[in-house]
């Protein structure tokens, strides 16, 4: 899990991936959590403010570099 603060133009960056969140101020605070899935290639990343689910989107994981997965 790791944090991010919502910019101006609503948005958050991650390992140099952009993603545009609807229904979020500027400074929010973003919770991501990710959940790997190694047999696709894929992973899951969940956007919460506080307990508001704000929705997912899916990256390949070539695109981040979590040594932990």
């Amino acid at each position: 899990m790791t944090e991010r603060v919502v910019n101006p133009y609503r948005k958050i960056s991650f390992y140099n991936l952009e993603f545009k969140l609807s229904g979020v101020s500027v400074r929010d605070t973003i919770r991501l959590r990710i959940v790997p899935d190694k047999d696709k290639a894929k992973a899951e990343i969940r956007f919460w403010r506080e307990s508001d689910f704000l929705g997912i989107q899916k990256i390949r994981l070539e695109d981040i570099n979590l040594v932990h997965l």
